[in-house]
């Protein structure tokens, strides 16, 4: 193997290491509760999702959270997001029950008597003296349909 090359392969090995240990934190138990509450008027959607994220060794560890909840035949689209504090322990796989009201885009409306698709993007972070520092990133769509009541 030529010197050059040896190099390459050395740098990129670094630089896996480095990536993998930057990112200590992170989702995981992403999943959403099979069941929505439509609200009366129609314009909101509430999930709620069991969402793990560690806290993170100096317990500063974020995450932001968006929700999309579509449904086939009628159009309709809700969207929310929420964020806060992670406060999990991918050790001891705790997760939070979060809520997230999502609103309705656009005329549609949905129909309660048909299920609905909802997909999730969850973003940890950290901040340090005002830098933020991305340390996981998941997209989700659980493989069964909401109830809507």
């Amino acid at each position: 193997m030529s010197p050059n090359r040896w190099r390459f392969h050395c740098l990129a090995l670094i630089s896996l290491a480095c990536a993998s240990v930057a990112v200590q934190g992170g989702t995981y138990l992403n999943t959403f509760e099979t069941v929505a509450n439509l609200a009366q008027q129609g314009d909101t959607v509430t999930v709620t999702v069991k969402f793990g994220c560690d806290m993170g060794e100096d317990m500063r560890e974020s995450y932001r959270l968006r929700v999309t909840v579509s449904q086939r035949g009628t159009g309709a689209v809700a969207e929310g997001d929420t964020s806060g504090f992670c406060t999990g322990d991918r050790s001891h796989n705790t997760s939070q029950s979060i809520s997230v009201t999502a609103r309705i885009i656009g005329d549609a409306s949905f129909d309660p008597s048909r299920g609905a698709t909802p997909a999730g993007l969850a973003v940890t972070f950290t901040r340090d003296k005002g830098t933020v520092q991305r340390t996981d990133v998941q997209q989700w769509v659980p493989n069964f349909e909401l109830s809507l009541q």
